[in-house]
């Protein structure tokens, strides 16, 4: 744990390494009901230690899923206000002790759900009219980091790419 409550799991690779949140002993400042939810971080659990992974410079993150490589993705707030969370919600990536902002399609908010043992990655963005959050267009990114733009025009070296349904 990481001094708070409660902790979640959602992903864990082949060699047992866990990923998800854990609540910290501080009062999130966006929650602050009675009784007040506490912050929480993005973690991963490897070899007996839970080690957090930080956030985009907001104050909550969670992950979705790890794989063999030890890549970590999810969302994370980035300390720019947002209309669903108090803060706006990026997807992220987090790599041998970095954490990559991966942006969003437009909107203020999206999370990686997804990755390959590859480091490809898929998520969903969502614009400021999507409701309920995380309802909006899908993205792939091809390669750690780096997303390709599919739109009329593009010349491939953007960063985004949704997926046609």
């Amino acid at each position: 744990m990481l001094g708070g409550r409660n902790s979640g799991a959602n992903g864990v690779d082949r060699a047992g390494h866990v990923t998800d949140f854990a609540e910290t002993s501080t009062v999130d400042p966006n929650n602050p009901h009675n009784p007040p939810f506490l912050e929480s971080r993005t973690f991963l659990w490897k070899e007996g230690r839970m080690r957090d992974l930080g956030t985009l410079g907001g104050i909550d993150s969670f992950a979705t899923a790890v794989n063999t490589n030890h890549t970590v993705i999810g969302g994370a707030q980035t300390g720019e206000p947002g209309p669903f969370f108090g803060q706006q919600v990026h997807p992220f990536l987090w790599r041998k002790g970095v954490i990559t902002d991966l942006g969003t399609l437009g909107g203020p908010d999206g999370f990686a759900a997804g990755i390959n043992e590859v480091g490809q990655v898929v998520g969903t963005d969502v614009d400021s009219a999507t409701v309920p959050p995380f309802a909006g267009p899908t993205f792939f990114c091809l390669s750690l980091g780096r997303r390709q733009d599919d739109k009329p025009g593009s010349d491939g070296g953007n960063r985004k790419s949704r997926l046609r349904h």
